[in-house]
């Protein structure tokens, strides 16, 4: 049986996808002057790279950081983090296990920070503000443990005597790093709806987005 394909369906599917790669192309373009510059920045401090050149790992870095979700928010945390160690991967992996707990700290900190704002406006009793900020204090550190797989995007090494110091930068999912942390914060509040208008995936995005991702600690 002969197959006969639409061409208006034909011509419509190739505009739509070419819209949506120039919208794309459109929303990730880096500067290639603000590319060099951060490089000679990580040049003049003795930065260098041991695989990937400086100058990749910059705009590709700078390109993801640019990305937003469906919902208009970032879609990256990024977190750079500098570590020494006695080998170039044993000061990688302290690096990247400094960076989800800082990833962790903040989400902690956003949350205690809805605690407080609704002890304010009067929504929660100060022993339910109590009670979730305690339990904001444990999820920081079931955060760091559940995070998984980091996304590397800058990683430079200089030498500092006979140590490695590495400078790495790595970069979450946004929306998966508060899902994670929202589910853990319900579990330790016992899945109570009444918490669960305060503290919930917008609440923490909401609050969460109020910091700096770029900057570069």
């Amino acid at each position: 049986m002969r197959s006969f394909t639409n061409p208006f369906k034909a011509v419509f599917a190739i505009i739509l996808i070419c819209c949506l790669g120039a919208a794309q192309a459109s929303a990730i373009e880096i500067s290639k002057k603000d590319v060099r510059k951060r490089v000679k920045e990580l040049e003049k401090d003795g930065w260098k790279s041991m695989e990937m050149p400086l100058e990749q790992q910059v705009e590709r870095d700078m390109e993801r950081r640019s990305m937003t979700d469906e919902d208009g928010y970032d879609k990256y945390i990024a977190k750079t983090v500098v570590t020494r160690g006695s080998s170039y991967s044993a000061a990688q992996m302290a690096a990247e296990n400094m960076a989800k707990v800082r990833i962790a700290s903040d989400i902690g900190s956003s949350v205690a920070s809805l605690a407080d704002i609704a002890l304010e406006n009067q929504e929660i009793s100060p022993s339910e503000a109590t009670s979730v900020m305690t339990a904001s204090e444990k999820a920081k550190v079931l955060v760091s443990q559940k995070l998984g797989k980091l996304i590397t995007s800058i990683c430079a090494y200089r030498m500092v005597g006979d140590q490695y110091e590495v400078t790495l930068t790595i970069l979450y999912d946004q929306k998966k790093a508060i899902e994670i942390a929202n589910d853990l914060m319900m579990a330790e509040l016992g899945n109570d709806p009444d918490f669960a208008k305060i503290v919930n995936e917008k609440s923490i995005r909401s609050s969460y987005t109020g910091q700096s991702f770029s900057e570069y600690e």
